[in-house]
């Protein structure tokens, strides 16, 4: 009995660290943290990438409307806006932001 409750405890010790193999419940609670704070910054890039497609398609809107309307300004934004949104995209894609 007394050799089963120290095999019990043996493996309750495996179980709860177990460098030789680099698993166990302190570990895995480590690469769970690390994988929860990669999926909150995937989160938040995902965002920005939204808000950056659609800046393109106010741009090709503003190009379109100095056209019918003749207002170089509009035109002027249409470029600024896009121009914008390549910089900022780019800057998602990197990982600066």
């Amino acid at each position: 009995m007394l050799a089963r409750i120290k095999a019990a405890r043996t493996d309750q010790a495996a179980l709860q660290d177990n460098p030789a193999r680099g698993n166990g419940l302190k570990r895995l609670l480590v690469k769970a943290a690390r994988h929860g704070h990669a999926a909150a910054h995937g989160l938040h890039r995902e965002h920005w990438f939204a808000g950056v497609a659609g800046a393109p398609q106010i741009a090709i809107l503003l190009a379109s409307v100095s056209i019918v309307t003749a207002v170089p300004g509009l035109r002027w934004a249409a470029g600024a806006i896009g121009g914008a949104a390549i910089i900022v995209g780019l800057l998602i894609r990197s990982g600066v932001v």
